[in-house]
């Protein structure tokens, strides 16, 4: 069905294949690792861990754009995709702007902080694991909802395993991150660079 829908629409095919390179798994997971690390070693560089992020889109213009042909992907497409992604990275930060005031609110209802406290850990998990899922679901990579899948089950069993917060990320971006150089060795072995754009 997913191959035939590609040979029928050759813009999704280039857009999927534009994100089999792993890229966005080693960064993101760099990234959840070194703030499971940060956390764990109470470390005062949480709120610089973002900062790999920016490395994607250069990462991908060396590494990527020179194997793949784009010239297939309807712009107007790629343009709802990128919306679709602002719209869903918007409502997390939104999500984490509220989730944090109730933390530190005193005017909370005492049965609503109480039902936070109790579950805060399934609450990290399912605004991670469901952006990571949305994530996929957007990038048509299988391996991010996934991803999403094992956060929220990593946190939803923290209480009978005895995991943290800290020792929770360190899985999760060790796993993205191994992947990650996975799918990228995979890529460049199946993508060579096309003729004419050698840098």
């Amino acid at each position: 069905m997913t191959e035939q829908l590609h040979r029928e629409k050759p813009d999704i095919k280039a857009y999927s294949t534009f994100h089999e390179d792993g890229i966005n798994d080693l960064v993101l997971g760099f990234v959840l690792l070194a703030a499971g690390i940060s956390f764990k070693l109470d470390l005062s560089i949480a709120a610089m861990i973002w900062l790999p992020v920016l490395f994607i889109q250069p990462l991908k213009k060396k590494i990527t754009l020179p194997r793949v042909d784009l010239t297939n992907i309807n712009s107007e497409d790629q343009k709802k995709r990128n919306i679709k992604m602002m719209t869903v990275l918007t409502l997390v930060l939104v999500l984490g702007v509220v989730f944090f005031f109730l933390r530190s609110s005193s005017n909370v209802p005492a049965w609503l902080d109480n039902f936070i406290s109790k579950n805060i850990l399934i609450l990290i998990g399912v605004i991670l694991g469901g952006t990571l899922f949305v994530k996929g679901r957007i990038l048509g990579a299988k391996r991010f909802l996934n991803y999403g899948i094992l956060v929220v089950a990593l946190f939803a069993s923290a209480r009978y395993t005895g995991l943290g917060l800290e020792e929770i990320l360190i899985i999760t971006g060790t796993i993205m991150f191994l992947s990650g150089w996975i799918v990228l060795i995979k890529f460049l072995q199946k993508y060579p660079v096309i003729k004419g754009e050698e840098s």
